[in-house]
Parts: structure tokens; C-alpha cells; sequence
């Protein structure tokens, strides 16, 4: 088992308890894998510095076969278009070995799962023990979001000493060969290089000695320094050039010398430790950041989300410590979520990992923690938390056709085929589909709501559902994708759909183009003539040219519609040339 443990250290004037960065892993003899043979995700320092590509500890299956996607985060074509997109988001679970360390698809539905890929910009694989140095990234996860434009960091781990960590531990990990080239630096580029993820987070806790304290930041600066440009070294503010342990809670010119040095970038981040609120340290990161030749948004402000630790819960305290890093409603830096697990591992938001029949409460948190207290993106909660889309612009990598989706969230209860559904329990992240860029924005007075529905698919676990009673108030919009794609006069959009309700007229295609994104199109969709699945294809054609922006769903009706239900399995949008 794994545990988060709280230590204390020093400030000038009194002591506080103050979670750092620490959490143990799960013993590698209890694997998220159903078959427990041997799997390449962690490493000791020995291991790290023998690693090959061909040795006993890699693997080839663990290689991540998607590339990274380009993202675009366009203004215009924004929920709230005057919301900037300066900052970045880490995400980071506490304890991501315990949570995703898989090869292949597992035989259990109930296991971590992410959605809200369109907000986030890193994944730190985080995780480690005192002997458990380097967390090494699943391709599932890894291809999952490269699908969605997001980087995935492996973790390299000292333990603070009152938990293991050693200073032998560090000065093996710091050892060089015969050319002076430090043998974990040359290791570290080896592996990322051959599972294909994004780079490193170095999170040194240990306190050593000022000889290790120099080397260690002579060894940040060669890992930058050979990496390829597209992969990241992040540093956790904890231990000092000097080689003790102090957490700043800022950016300033005790800890500066492993972001920037002089003229030399030693990292392409630095993630910030979480005793700041109240405070004016993010001011004080942002100034040291820009005085230094440096963007405030290669700062990433801590914030750990676990509840009694060091900032107040999201659904009470949120809307402060979001507010605290803007300033005229403008990021002063960068963000970095901590302990993100706890909608799947703490009970006060859901007992999904115990229970599979509490998945719609591990969903329902996550989108009140992205979307608000009311799940809605779309709207700025009058009470309660407005979520991360409040101060967060949504990305997408919908840039090129064809573009399909099956709504398949990558896990399950049953999996279907082309609408041939069969009773399995299964889980891989590698299969999860490009899903709504907006979950859900919801525009309108009616009471319909919109969910994956893991009883009812056309291929995969889930389809989008919309439920609940129509009524004559007027149309009820839901914005789903954000995409840049050039119409051509071959193109077609098609949904496939069921519903109980024959001859269904109440539900349309909305789309909006970027040259007038407010302009919702709605376009007709043929009564269905029984309640089997159907697909429904439309003609672009006549918007040749134009760059599809947006595309929904929008329902209406004349008279109220008590219970109504539609199920969407696919969504495709097609050059039929």
C-alpha cells in the first residue's frame, strides 16, 4: 500500500505542517495488471543506470505508438472567448503506479479513469518510494493523451530521509562514467527516447550534502542539454543548489539556478511547493521568472488537492486560490494540480474503486471539479465552484479529417461492435476515443442533461446520452467539439443514434464555422423508424471552404416529452472523395 504522510520543516518565524511531494507506491509485487509477469515501469538506481534497450528490465510493449498531437486553443471560438490561454495546467495523481501501470486491457471496469483532456497540458507519471527511484509511464495512458495533445512525464523520485531517502541513494543516482558524463543523465534520455513519452520530472527530496547539491544541478543541466528539444525536464521546488531541502513556495533567487542559470535553460519548468495562498509568492515567482529571461508561465503554482492538507477543498476554497493566481482576471503563472486521484480515491467524491455502481459519481467529479459546481462549463456558477473552465480555455487537436468518434471512454461493463453489444468488464486507457471538448456545455431552460452511458454502446463501453423531460421552453444547445476543419465539397457529417422515441424530430446537428462562431447552424436530422440504432449522414457540401468550428446537438419540441432519452454512438465527419 501507498500513504501520504505529512513532516515538517523550518520557516523563519514558526513551524508548519506541510505536505510535500511524498508518497509511497504500492508494492510492485501487487500490479494493476490482472497477469503480474514481469513489467518495465519502475526502476532502482542500479536498474536505471544498467537499463537498455534490450536488458531484462525494458519492454517493448510499454512503447507508446501514438504521436503527440497539435493542440490550438483558438479565442474566437472559446465558451467565454475573452478568457486567455497563457497558463498551463500539470496534472498530477499522487501514486500513478498504482493507478495505470498496465500493458493491456484489464478485466476490471472500475480503475482510474481521465476525461478532461482538453484542459490539461502535462501528466506527471508521479510516484515512488526510497527504492523505487524512476516511474516509468504505461503507453496506454501515453496514447491516450498524445491523442489529445497532452505530455506525459515520467518521475524520478528521492524520498525525504525521515522516509529512506539517503545520501548514498543519491550519490550512486549522481555517478559519472570515464568521459565525465553523468551515466543516469545519458539513461533518462535512453528510456524516454525508446517508450516515446515526454520527459522527466526530477522531484529531489532528499537533504544531502553541497558537494551532491552541485552535481545534482551539473546533472539537470546535461539532461536538458541532451534530450530532444521536444522533451520536457520539470523541477520540484524542495532542494537547493546547496543540497538541503527547503521548500520556497515560490520562484525567487534561492532556487532560480534549476529553472534558469545566467543564460542557460537547466529545465523547461519548475513546479512550485503549495504553502503560498494568502501570500505573495505567485507575484513574486512571475517577477523572478520574467527578471531572469524566463516566461511566469514556465512557473507551475502547486496546488494539492487532497482534502486537510495544505490549500482548503476545490468545492469550498477553489474559487479563492483560482482567483489568487490572477490578477484583472489574468494568470499570474502557471498551475500544477496535485494528488489528482482524489475523485477516484477519496470517498468524499465518489467510492467508484470499491463500487462499479458508483461510476456516475466519479464522473460527476471530475466535471465539477472542470466545470463547476453545476457541471455546465458554459455557464459561471453563481454559487459554489465555477470549475477550471472558469479560468482555463479548452484545447483540442480536432485539425484534420476524417474525424470519428464513438464517444468510447475506455472502460466498460459490456463492449459493442458496429451496435453488438456483449456483457465484458475491461479497462484500457488505449482505446479511449477523442471525447467532448466540453462536458457538458449546456445552453438553454430545458432539464435535459448529457452523460456517458455505460449500458448502452455502438463500439466500445459508452455512448453519449441525453436524457430527462423536453418541454416547449425553447431549444436546449449542447456545444460539444472544438475543431479547425476545413470543409471541402465532399465533406459529410454523420451521427448514429437510437432513441425510444419513433420518428424522433427533436433532435438536430448544430455546427458554427469560424468566420461567425456565434452563428449556430442547425442542420436536420431524418425521423429515426424504430428505436434500433441508425445512421444519419448530411451533406457539408455547401459550406465549401469554411472551417468548421464548432458542432453540438440542439432539441425542441412543441409539446413536453416526460423521460426522453437519445443515445449517440458515433459522430464521423468524412471527405467522401
Amino acid at each position: 500500500m501507498w500513504a501520504r504522510l505529512n513532516y515538517l520543516f523550518e520557516k523563519p518565524v514558526y513551524k508548519i505542517v506541510v505536505v510535500s511531494m511524498l508518497m509511497f507506491a504500492c508494492d510492485s509485487s501487487m500490479p494493476v495488471q490482472d497477469n503480474p509477469e514481469f513489467t518495465p515501469f519502475i526502476l532502482s538506481v542500479d536498474e536505471l543506470k544498467n537499463w537498455t534497450s534490450t536488458g531484462s528490465t525494458a519492454d517493448d510493449r510499454n512503447i507508446a505508438t501514438i504521436p503527440l498531437a497539435t493542440r490550438f486553443t483558438e479565442g474566437a471560438t472559446q465558451l467565454n472567448p475573452d478568457l486567455g490561454n497563457d497558463a498551463k495546467l500539470i496534472y498530477a495523481p499522487d501514486g500513478m503506479n498504482n493507478l495505470g501501470n498496465y500493458l493491456e486491457e484489464q478485466s476490471k471496469f472500475n480503475l482510474f479513469n481521465f476525461t478532461h483532456w482538453a484542459y490539461i497540458d502535462k501528466l506527471i507519471w508521479f510516484g515512488g518510494t526510497a527504492d523505487e527511484t524512476v516511474q516509468i509511464p504505461a503507453a496506454p495512458w501515453v496514447n491516450a493523451a498524445h491523442k489529445n495533445g497532452v505530455k506525459v512525464i515520467g518521475n524520478v523520485f528521492f524520498a525525504p530521509t525521515a522516509f529512506g531517502g539517503n545520501t548514498a541513494t543519491v550519490s550512486n543516482f549522481l555517478q559519472k562514467d570515464d568521459q565525465g558524463k553523468f551515466v543516469a543523465a545519458q539513461k533518462l534520455k535512453a528510456i524516454v527516447e525508446y517508450y516515446q513519452f515526454d520527459g522527466w520530472f526530477i522531484n529531489m527530496e532528499t537533504d544531502t550534502n553541497a558537494t551532491n547539491g552541485q552535481l545534482m544541478l551539473d546533472f539537470v543541466k546535461e539532461l536538458k542539454s541532451i534530450l530532444p528539444e521536444d522533451k520536457e525536464v520539470i523541477w520540484y521546488d524542495a532542494m537547493l543548489p546547496e543540497g538541503d531541502v527547503k521548500w520556497q513556495n515560490e520562484l525567487n533567487n534561492n532556487n532560480i539556478k534549476f529553472l534558469q542559470d545566467n543564460s542557460m535553460i537547466v529545465s523547461d519548468g519548475m513546479f512550485i511547493n503549495f504553502f503560498w495562498s494568502g501570500s505573495s509568492k505567485p507575484f513574486n515567482s512571475k517577477s523572478t521568472a520574467t527578471n531572469n529571461g524566463r516566461s511566469e508561465f514556465d512557473v507551475f503554482t502547486g496546488i494539492d488537492l487532497w482534502p486537510g492538507r495544505n490549500q482548503q477543498v476545490f468545492e469550498l476554497g477553489g474559487n479563492e486560490w483560482m482567483a489568487s493566481l490572477h490578477e484583472a482576471d489574468r494568470p499570474i503563472t502557471s498551475v500544477a494540480f496535485f494528488a489528482a486521484n482524489l475523485l477516484f480515491d477519496h470517498d468524499n467524491y465518489s467510492t467508484f474503486k470499491t463500487n462499479e455502481d458508483e461510476v456516475g459519481d466519479f464522473y460527476s467529479a471530475e466535471r465539477h471539479l472542470f466545470g463547476g459546481q453545476d457541471r455546465n462549463p458554459a455557464t459561471e456558477d453563481a454559487g459554489g465552484f465555477k470549475g477550471i473552465a472558469n479560468w482555463i480555455p479548452a484545447s483540442s487537436v480536432i485539425t484534420s479529417l476524417p474525424f470519428i468518434t464513438n464517444f468510447n471512454t475506455g472502460h466498460g461493463k459490456i463492449f459493442a461492435t458496429e451496435g453488438a453489444q456483449s456483457a465484458r468488464s475491461w479497462h484500457d486507457m488505449g482505446k479511449q476515443d477523442i471525447l467532448p471538448t466540453w462536458q457538458f456545455a449546456r445552453e438553454g431552460n430545458s432539464d435535459l442533461v448529457t452523460d456517458f452511458d455505460f449500458t448502452t454502446a455502438y463500439n466500445g463501453g459508452t455512448s453519449l446520452k441525453v436524457t430527462g423531460d423536453l418541454t416547449d421552453s425553447g431549444e436546449t444547445t449542447f456545444k460539444l467539439y472544438k475543431t479547425s476543419l476545413r470543409i471541402s465539397a465532399q465533406t459529410k457529417i454523420a451521427i448514429t443514434y437510437k432513441t425510444d422515441q419513433v420518428n424522433d424530430e427533436h433532435m438536430k446537428l448544430v455546427v458554427a464555422f469560424s468566420d461567425n462562431p456565434a452563428d449556430l447552424i442547425t442542420l436536420a436530422i431524418a425521423p429515426n423508424p424504430d428505436n434500433n440504432w441508425h445512421r444519419k449522414t448530411l451533406d457539408l457540401g455547401p459550406y465549401n471552404g469554411k472551417e468548421l468550428a464548432i458542432i453540438g446537438l440542439q432539441f425542441s419540441t412543441t409539446t413536453t416529452i416526460n423521460n426522453y432519452q437519445v443515445n449517440i454512438g458515433q459522430l464521423a465527419i468524412t471527405d467522401d472523395s
